[in-house]
């Protein structure tokens, strides 16, 4: 019999879930985050979070942040407005101009934004929308959605916004970097803009992200650069529904 997951968790505490793509889960002590959430697989069952998929039921005693960085259709699913129905405690932050309610916030870039507990700052994507830095709970989790080095002439634009995250945070326990294009293409800008990132915000813990279900480059992304990397820990997500439990006391 599978053992049951222990969901108590105290301040600087999480479990992570890998949904596809751009999309994770992260359940903090208080809060349950989703990011660039996009339906999958619609298999409910009677797990939490399962094959990218996450079962609402689960979620109606949590406090529910949803963020979605922008409107391309590999990080947006209209799916998590059917959520407020089911969940009294959800907040939408979206990267764009909304008029939908109380319940959501268009959330522009290079703000901070205080919403119940938590402190979330924005930064301005090199595609389109925001990247989020979400101060939880203990922990600062950064998610930079489409915000990648795309193109060496994207380079002054791109570190002028990882530059502006490191004057509000000078550590980040865990971040979500895209390193591939939608298409798979891993080029060396992108990398290196990885790179960059990671060494200068002093990344704890560093999830590969954006590869298109292409799993397999995120473990190349590990290797090309594993010994370019200051201190932190690359961690390769396999599989959606994979999932890790993190202490980051002290």
């Amino acid at each position: 019999m599978k053992k049951e997951v222990d969901y108590s968790l105290e301040n600087r505490e999480c479990i992570v879930w890998y949904l596809g793509h751009s999309g994770w889960a992260i359940k903090t002590k208080n809060h349950f985050l989703v990011f660039d959430y996009t339906e999958m697989n619609t298999v409910v069952t009677d797990k939490e979070v399962c094959n990218s998929f996450i079962n609402v039921a689960h979620l109606k005693n949590e406090n529910v942040f949803v963020f979605i960085s922008h409107q391309h259709e590999d990080h947006y699913d209209e799916i998590v407005y059917v959520w407020e129905k089911q969940v009294e405690n959800i907040k939408y932050i979206l990267g764009w101009e909304n008029q939908k309610g109380d319940k959501y916030t268009c959330a522009e870039a290079n703000k901070v934004y205080n919403i119940e507990e938590i402190e979330i700052t924005t930064v301005e994507s090199t595609d389109d929308g925001v990247g989020y830095l979400v101060k939880v709970d203990g922990l600062s989790i950064l998610h930079l959605g489409d915000h990648a080095n795309w193109c060496l002439e994207l380079d002054s634009c791109y570190k002028e916004q990882i530059d502006y995250i490191k004057e509000k945070c000078t550590e980040v326990d865990i971040a979500f970097v895209p390193i591939a294009k939608g298409s798979g293409l891993r080029t060396q800008s992108i990398t290196e803009g990885a790179v960059y990132a990671i060494n200068e915000l002093n990344v704890k813990v560093a999830f590969p992200m954006h590869g298109g279900g292409r799993e397999k480059l995120y473990r190349e992304f590990e290797e090309e650069v594993k010994l370019q990397l200051n201190s932190s820990k690359i961690i390769c997500a396999e599989n959606p529904d994979d999932m890790w439990r993190f202490s980051l006391q002290g």
